[in-house]
């Protein structure tokens, strides 16, 4: 099983993403990988070297089980995917510490965060749906809005201690990860890849 563990100091891998085959002939046994794999490595390694954390963006990736498998499309679809899943979960976490605080400015900021992760959401589903068109010329660019909303929430909370810190840094690197996935189908390699 594969999965991410979102905790407030950050990411955290629940398991590694290697999958391999083994089978037995005689008293021997053979380790093999699956050639397509090779492949979807350099993939993702292209896309992650181009981030500012690419450990993270790996484990990322790697936390769906359809990324050994996936072009770039469908990478998109994963990296999308995530950032949505991470954006809709932090979303419902806000009203946790905002019907629990007393200070009418952290609860203004509060609510300001929920706005912009809603417009977040938005701008991924956006993402989605420019994906499901197969123009792909908008996968960048909703990300990269999707990524500046949650800049105006952490904005909104300096000079406070939030719980939302974490989060917020957590879904800034997804949504750059879809950015550079985006810009990379829109790239004449990935023209002939899905042709």
């Amino acid at each position: 099983m594969f999965g991410i563990r979102l905790e407030s100091n950050g990411f955290a891998p629940s398991t590694a993403g290697r999958s391999r085959g083994t089978f037995c002939i005689g008293c021997r046994q053979f380790v093999f990988t699956s050639p397509s794999y090779a492949v979807v490595t350099k993939l993702v390694d292209k896309v992650c070297k181009k981030t500012s954390n690419c450990t993270f963006c790996i484990n990322a990736l790697y936390s769906d089980p359809r990324t050994p498998r996936a072009d770039i499309y469908n990478l998109a679809y994963v990296a999308i995917k995530l950032a949505f899943d991470n954006t809709s979960d932090t979303s419902g976490y806000i009203s946790s510490p905002l019907n629990s605080t007393f200070d009418p400015n952290f609860q203004k900021s509060l609510q300001c965060c929920e706005v912009d992760y809603k417009s977040a959401l938005d701008k991924l589903i956006n993402a989605f749906g420019d994906l499901d068109s197969e123009s792909y010329d908008g996968v960048e660019h909703y990300a990269e809005e999707a990524a500046s909303k949650v800049d105006d929430c952490q904005s909104g909370l300096s000079g406070t201690k939030s719980p939302l810190t974490g989060k917020n840094q957590v879904l800034n690197a997804l949504c750059k990860i879809c950015a550079i996935v985006g810009k990379l189908l829109n790239s004449p390699e990935a023209v002939t890849t899905l042709n």
